[in-house]
């Protein structure tokens, strides 16, 4: 399981098992103990290679890294509400709380729109997104807006904001979750991932920032061939693993919900925001857009 991961490409079943590195790693440590109590040398080797291969994909997200560029802070805020969620109030309070410039919800269906539109009094520009359940509001005008598809109410929101002077690409995205004998989800969520991220922000002049639930981790093969693609980074880079869903499970959750920003584009800092009855927990990333 630590291994078949890398060969996620083959077909949807090794696929998902790259998404577990953090619960492989933690099986791991409790096995080296029963085997070492157990005497089982031979199992207590291949067992450390285990480990070994999980730590060296799960430790480089706790490098810090480089130096912070001077300019304009911005703090960003994506959320899967997850539709059948009631607890409307406390997203609110969310964002009264972490007062984002930009904050984006999924799976935003018509009571969600809603129940929403109450941030219409702290953000003037708004875009609803109904056919994808999306929710864009933001501080900052939002232009050029547009949508891409890939599978039912699956897509990209797309729009463009203006910095100091600099046009910023801003992508809203949501993906489809690729369930285990669903083959038509895996192949759109890897499509949408390839195409609609990948080869559409190789294109981009402009900066970009992503963010939303793109139903993948970092260890997918699909996910490292987008990024390689787009030449985005993620933002939880140097800041650690956060994991995000399903919310309210330490130590099983895993990390599908993600920040993506261009190389030009610096992190302050990136966290996950209170539990507010969803199955995903909010990102929350501030970014500089460089001023050069």
């Amino acid at each position: 399981m630590s291994i078949t991961g890398y060969l996620g490409q083959l077909n949807i079943f090794l696929d998902i098992t790259s998404n577990f590195k953090i619960q492989y790693f933690i099986l791991g440590l409790f096995l080296c103990i029963f085997f070492t109590l157990t005497q089982q040398r031979i199992w207590l080797i291949v067992n450390l290679c285990c480990v070994l291969i999980n730590l060296i994909d799960i430790v480089p997200w706790y490098i810090p890294q480089g130096n912070v560029a001077s300019g304009q802070p911005l703090r960003l805020l994506s959320l899967n509400v997850l539709a059948s969620n009631q607890q409307y109030d406390q997203v609110i309070a969310l964002v009264d709380q972490e007062k984002p410039a930009i904050a984006a919800f999924l799976e935003a269906n018509v009571i969600w729109s809603e129940k929403l539109q109450v941030l219409a009094e702290s953000f003037p520009y708004h875009i609803s997104a109904k056919i994808l359940e999306m929710e864009l509001y933001s501080n900052i005008p939002l232009e050029n807006y547009s949508i891409q598809r890939y599978g039912q109410n699956r897509g990209n929101l797309l729009a463009d904001l203006t910095i100091e002077g600099k046009t910023v690409s801003l992508i809203i995205s949501h993906t489809m979750q690729p369930l285990m004998f669903d083959k038509d989800g895996f192949k759109w969520r890897n499509q949408h991932l390839e195409v609609g991220i990948g080869r559409y922000v190789e294109h981009l002049k402009t900066p970009v920032i992503l963010m939303g639930d793109l139903n993948i981790t970092m260890w997918s093969l699909y996910y490292k061939k987008a990024i390689d693609y787009s030449g985005l980074r993620n933002a939880r880079a140097g800041f650690g693993l956060l994991p995000t869903f399903p919310a309210g499970t330490p130590g099983f959750s895993i990390p599908i919900d993600h920040c993506l920003v261009s190389p030009d584009i610096s992190v302050l800092n990136i966290k996950t925001g209170n539990y507010v009855g969803s199955d995903h927990l909010p990102l929350i990333t501030d970014v500089i857009i460089s001023d050069n």
